[in-house]
């Protein structure tokens, strides 16, 4: 059933092609503003999360199948889509986001989304499934609306400080990575903040008795970071230059106007 552009029967396969069909030319290459679908499709996926860890899914489902789910689903999820999108275009149009930093530039899209974060993210899971039966609602509702903020400010911030890459080709609009980026960064920043969350509201028994896991979510966290900085430190520095003057006004301000008065 459609109703105007797009699907409203949601997320089933073929309706969720489809708007990705959408949204990947709706926003070209130049890209556009955040898209209607990606907003939609990112609450979608933050409220089967929400859903999911209040009612302690992770522990209902067999490992076996577990596993093999959460690691093809966390490669594909942050770093398959992209650079898919990005092998797709090169191919249509060789020149494709020539003079701008691709996926395949930044040690956190290579190394962190395709091989920390699935690693991390297992990790959570097995420290998930070893906590007693019992949820925690007020986290969960915490950690999606963590993921949601984080990924708006990041984005807003990009915009503002004009930091140009493959998936913002101009200030404020994103093209389909940047759309999708929408869509996956919520999703896994609710998972590590509920994962990390939950380590820190578990009893000291707990924590001890899963030291091992616990010392590589920190290890693998970190190694992230790692990355992040050393694809960003530029950005970040020059954001901090921001910050510096931008307080350094004010509070000139503030002294004049003490001295006028």
């Amino acid at each position: 059933m459609m109703r105007g552009k797009y699907p409203v029967s949601l997320p089933g396969s073929g309706n969720l092609f489809v708007m990705l069909r959408h949204l990947e030319r709706d926003s070209g290459v130049d890209g556009r503003a955040p898209h209607p679908v990606a907003l939609v499709l990112s609450g979608i996926v933050l409220v089967a999360l929400l859903r999911g860890a209040m009612t302690g899914a992770e522990r209902a489902t067999s490992w076996t199948l577990l596993l093999p789910c959460i690691v093809v689903l966390s490669v594909v999820w942050n770093f398959g889509v992209p650079l898919a999108y990005l092998s797709w275009r090169r191919r249509v149009d060789p020149v494709a986001f020539v003079g701008l930093r691709p996926v395949t530039d930044y040690a956190s899209g290579m190394v962190g989304d395709a091989v920390i974060l699935p690693l991390l993210n297992v990790a959570l899971l097995v420290f998930l499934r070893a906590l007693p039966n019992a949820e925690h609602p007020r986290l969960a509702c915490g950690a999606v609306a963590f993921g949601a903020v984080i990924t708006a400010v990041l984005h807003i911030g990009q915009a503002r400080f004009r930091l140009i890459n493959w998936s913002m080709p101009q200030p404020g609009r994103w093209n389909f990575a940047g759309q999708w980026h929408l869509v996956s960064a919520p999703a896994q920043f609710a998972i590590v903040c509920y994962g990390v969350g939950a380590a820190l509201l578990a009893s000291p028994s707990t924590r001890l008795g899963n030291a091992g896991v616990l010392a590589g979510i920190a290890t693998l966290l970190c190694l992230f970071l790692a990355t992040a900085f050393m694809d960003y430190r530029a950005e970040l520095g020059a954001v901090v230059h921001w910050l510096q003057a931008t307080l350094a006004a004010r509070l000139s301000n503030l002294t004049t106007v003490g001295q006028k008065s």
